[in-house]
Protein backbone atom coordinates (compact mmCIF):
# COMPACT_ATOMS: atom_id res chain seq x y z
CA UNK A 1 0.00 0.00 0.00
CA UNK A 2 1.03 3.58 -0.87
CA UNK A 3 0.28 6.63 1.04
CA UNK A 4 -0.79 9.27 -0.96
CA UNK A 5 -0.35 13.31 0.23
CA UNK A 6 -2.04 15.96 -1.56
CA UNK A 7 -1.33 18.58 0.79
CA UNK A 8 0.94 20.06 3.16
CA UNK A 9 1.36 18.29 6.28
CA UNK A 10 1.56 19.86 9.92
CA UNK A 11 3.27 18.05 12.54
CA UNK A 12 2.22 20.83 15.17
CA UNK A 13 -0.47 18.03 17.00
CA UNK A 14 2.41 15.15 16.91
CA UNK A 15 4.80 17.66 18.64
CA UNK A 16 2.40 18.35 21.13
CA UNK A 17 1.37 15.12 22.02
CA UNK A 18 4.88 14.54 22.18
CA UNK A 19 5.74 16.89 24.64
CA UNK A 20 2.73 15.75 26.87
CA UNK A 21 4.47 12.05 26.70
CA UNK A 22 7.84 13.55 28.07
CA UNK A 23 6.42 15.79 30.56
CA UNK A 24 5.07 13.50 32.25
CA UNK A 25 7.55 10.46 31.82
CA UNK A 26 9.13 11.51 34.97
CA UNK A 27 12.42 12.79 33.15
CA UNK A 28 13.08 9.98 30.55
CA UNK A 29 14.78 11.00 27.62
CA UNK A 30 12.56 10.97 24.21
CA UNK A 31 13.97 11.17 20.48
CA UNK A 32 11.07 12.11 17.78
CA UNK A 33 12.48 11.74 14.52
CA UNK A 34 10.15 13.53 11.97
CA UNK A 35 11.00 12.52 8.17
CA UNK A 36 9.36 15.00 5.63
CA UNK A 37 9.51 14.60 2.02
CA UNK A 38 6.99 17.53 1.06
CA UNK A 39 5.73 21.13 1.92
CA UNK A 40 5.23 21.57 5.66
CA UNK A 41 1.84 23.60 6.41
CA UNK A 42 2.41 25.98 9.43
CA UNK A 43 5.87 26.18 9.87
CA UNK A 44 5.72 29.01 12.17
CA UNK A 45 3.23 27.38 14.29
CA UNK A 46 5.83 24.26 14.38
CA UNK A 47 8.83 26.22 15.19
CA UNK A 48 7.22 28.31 18.28
CA UNK A 49 6.00 24.77 19.35
CA UNK A 50 9.55 22.97 19.35
CA UNK A 51 11.10 26.24 20.99
CA UNK A 52 8.56 26.55 23.75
Amino acid sequence: MVASVTRPTSFAPIIERTMTIVEESGGQYHVLLIIVDGQLWSHSRMVRIVRS
